[in-house]
């Protein structure tokens, strides 16, 4: 099953693409778009930490020969979101414990990229 989805990722390459795209309506929508009570504390940091790991995890499939690069420019994605949405004046504003929490998904997409080749891919992939 895993194999499967592993598959179905390498071979169908507008998937990075429509999450990315996700991610920056998410992270520009002003404040009055957003929920106001999350439900629970730090529920934002859970949630930037699992777009940037979606983020590198679905971007390293579609282009595997670039991933330290893909890691590197995530985290400097979610640093310049966070100085963007301080310049725009919209509601939002910087938050550098966001900035962690997408340098942590970040590293956690490339591990669970790792881990998934080591442990699931097959060569006939």
């Amino acid at each position: 099953m895993i194999q499967s989805f592993l598959y179905f990722l390498k071979k169908n390459n507008w998937l990075p693409v429509i999450w990315t795209l996700l991610m920056c309506g998410l992270f520009f929508a002003p404040s009055s778009d957003l929920p106001k009570d999350p439900g629970f504390p730090g529920l934002d940091k859970v949630v930037h930490f699992g777009l940037f790991a979606g983020f590198v995890f679905l971007w390293q499939y579609r282009v595997p020969s670039q991933k330290l690069l893909i890691g590197l420019f995530a985290i400097l994605f979610g640093a310049g979101v966070e100085f963007i949405q301080e310049w725009m004046g919209n509601g939002r504003s910087f938050d550098g414990y966001d900035i962690l929490a997408d340098t942590l998904g970040a590293t956690g997409g490339w591990l669970a990229v790792y881990l998934s080749e080591r442990y699931f891919l097959k060569e006939s992939c």
